[in-house]
């Protein structure tokens, strides 16, 4: 969960009054195939969702709705307005792995149109990051994070490829 203040990502002084939570099940991220980040998603459809609500500064009652109808009016005068979040799954230090909240000031649309912005290593304001607690290789020629399964349902996962060895392939290399 994170508290994120309207003017720390819009680029409008007339939604600097507004306090953004941000909560999502971290089973529901969705890192894309051969890379360390998620698909910028739209900060007015997270809205539309419910994992972001909006407050007026520290008031606690949920006033999203009249808040994304702002959004959406600023959205259809500048094609370019918005914000868009997404994951990324980063090491820092030697021996740790975090998963970093981002966040850049431009409709989902735009930044996934231009290829600068899609990759791993895109500039992004960083909204939240939290330490992840994995398993590390610490001897050379391997040192590292030791390789997880990951899947919506590893048991099964684990049964396939345990009966069907061939469909295990290796990564892509950069």
């Amino acid at each position: 969960m994170a508290d994120i203040w309207a003017q720390d990502v819009f680029e409008d002084n007339t939604l600097k009054k507004y306090r953004f939570r941000y909560e999502v099940d971290p089973a529901l991220i969705e890192i894309r195939s051969n890379s360390l980040v998620s698909r910028w998603e739209d900060w007015e459809e997270s809205l539309a969702r419910g994992s972001i609500l909006a407050y007026c500064g520290s008031a606690t009652d949920d006033i999203s709705s009249d808040v994304r109808k702002i959004i959406q009016a600023k959205m259809k005068t500048c094609a370019e307005f918005g914000a868009a979040i997404r994951w990324s799954i980063q090491c820092r230090g030697q021996d740790e792995m975090w998963a970093v909240l981002q966040c850049l000031p431009r409709p989902a649309n735009f930044l996934r149109k231009n290829d600068r912005f899609s990759t791993d290593f895109c500039g992004a304001m960083e909204l939240l990051a939290i330490k992840l607690t994995i398993p590390v290789k610490h001897n050379a020629p391997c040192r590292g994070p030791i390789p997880v399964l990951f899947s919506r349902d590893e048991d099964k996962t684990r049964e396939e490829l345990t009966d069907h060895p061939g469909s295990l392939h290796a990564g892509e290399k950069h």
